[in-house]
């Protein structure tokens, strides 16, 4: 299953390639889209068959596709391909360097960069990947201190790369108190440790939901992930809400009504109405971010992305 954001509107890619859309005008509902053009059909049944394919919409018209696993082989891909939204063209681009998926992934200008993952055999991955678009080429970029799966990417200040929670077979911890930073403006490219609390604790977890909430404090919503299976004290879904702030050096849980328990395998989310109120589409829900109050103010279970497989 791939899926990408888009202006008003949630799309993911199934693996026999059938785009679908979960449109919020005038009204939320799923419809099937079959007019996108393949420049370079498919040539390798294993391509047909790939599922959980991370994506990234890079600007207006281009939302690229990444790696995934081949179905019934327990083995990873390094598929990359891009979709052109405005001319309906799926196109074939450069293939990643090594096969991964559940890793981190984020866009800065000209490059994409994944971070992490597994193999598809139970392997955690610390190497990562820097993806120029204007020269369609894969290059190498700093590993991350330890071999990192599922964790979630997010971006400040066009220049600074977090990566937050995540299970690693390092970690001795039940609980997630540090997240990993790189500055690609630096001289020297290295990832660096960042303690986000010490005396309150969040419980480790894969694939949270990562909303940005001040660019200039790097301030972020964290939301639900899944109970690491090495970590946690009790593994299942999470549904938690905390407001990070890097700079200020804070963390607050968020009180009141509590999101439907979730994971964000695609951590994608589309402006719902106005520039304050986000869709964060998870495996199991449709959730409903306000921006204003910092908060997940409703969850439909109803229009998960599992919902599109029945």
């Amino acid at each position: 299953m791939l899926t990408y954001k888009g202006p008003n509107s949630f799309y993911y890619l199934d693996t026999q390639f059938s785009l679908k859309q979960l449109s919020t005008m005038p009204i939320v509902n799923w419809s099937k889209l079959t007019d996108i053009h393949w420049e370079h059909p498919v040539k390798k049944k294993t391509e047909m068959r790939l599922k959980w394919t991370k994506c990234i919409q890079v600007n207006e018209r281009w939302v690229y596709f990444i790696g995934g696993e081949i179905e019934g082989m327990d083995k990873a891909s390094a598929f990359c391909r891009r979709l052109d939204i405005k001319g309906r063209v799926m196109q074939i681009r450069e293939w990643m360097k090594g096969p991964r998926l559940c890793f981190g992934i984020t866009c800065i200008r000209d490059s994409i960069y994944v971070m992490g993952g597994n193999n598809g055999a139970f392997e955690s991955l610390r190497s990562c990947e820097e993806y120029s678009i204007s020269q369609d080429r894969w290059n190498a970029f700093p590993s991350l201190p330890q071999a990192i799966n599922g964790a979630t990417a997010i971006k400040f200040e066009e220049r600074y790369i977090y990566l937050i929670g995540g299970q690693s077979e390092d970690e001795d911890s039940f609980w997630l108190t540090h997240i990993l930073r790189i500055d690609i403006h630096a001289p020297k490219l290295s990832w660096e440790s960042i303690q986000i609390c010490e005396d309150y604790f969040i419980e480790s977890c894969q694939q949270p939901g990562i909303i940005p909430l001040s660019d200039s404090d790097h301030e972020f919503l964290l939301l639900g992930g899944s109970g690491n299976i090495m970590t946690t004290i009790v593994p299942g879904l999470l549904n938690h809400q905390f407001i990070v702030n890097v700079k200020k050096q804070t963390l607050e849980s968020v009180e009141g009504k509590k999101p439907a328990e979730d994971r964000f395998y695609y951590n994608q989310y589309f402006k719902m109405d106005g520039d304050y109120q986000y869709g964060l589409v998870g495996r199991h829900a449709l959730h409903i971010i306000e921006a204003k109050e910092k908060r997940c103010t409703g969850s439909y279970l109803s229009f998960g992305y599992v919902k599109t497989t029945d």
